[in-house]
């Protein structure tokens, strides 16, 4: 039996654009955000700064987990974005109606969206399916 591959296809799909968007805000969050009609202040660039690091983190995280067998620390992986997703998809369609970004913003809440759904599928799957380990018989 296959060890989850739409988790794992998830997880190097969105680690690897995690790794993308985080390194464009940590080097030019300006002209990055500018493409989404949005303008900074030194404070806005510095906030910009975290939260690209943090995109790379979890991007990093993501990437290098991908192979990780089934099981607690995977399955806590996947919750754990689909949250991050949910939340920021939470966040994004507000902001979006409100006009903060302009029509780029649209893909954004479409990629918040599916990469939320599909994690907290995901995650019911890794939940609903024993791990190798668990569903070995005992001697």
């Amino acid at each position: 039996m296959s060890d989850q591959p739409i988790s794992k296809f998830m997880l190097t799909t969105k680690g690897a654009i995690n790794l993308v968007f985080g390194a464009g805000m940590v080097a030019a969050p300006a002209q990055l955000l500018h493409l989404y009609g949005m303008s900074l202040d030194p404070s806005g660039v510095f906030l910009a700064h975290l939260f690209g690091a943090g995109l790379l983190e979890i991007g990093a995280v993501q990437v290098l987990a991908r192979n990780t067998p089934r099981g607690a620390l995977k399955s806590a992986l996947v919750g754990a974005v689909a949250v991050f997703d949910l939340i920021g998809l939470g966040l994004a369609v507000p902001g979006m109606l409100a006009g903060v970004m302009n029509t780029m913003g649209w893909a954004d809440v479409g990629l918040y969206a599916f990469a939320g759904f599909g994690f907290a599928l995901a995650w019911l799957k890794e939940c609903r399916t024993p791990s190798a380990a668990s569903a070995a018989p005992a001697h």
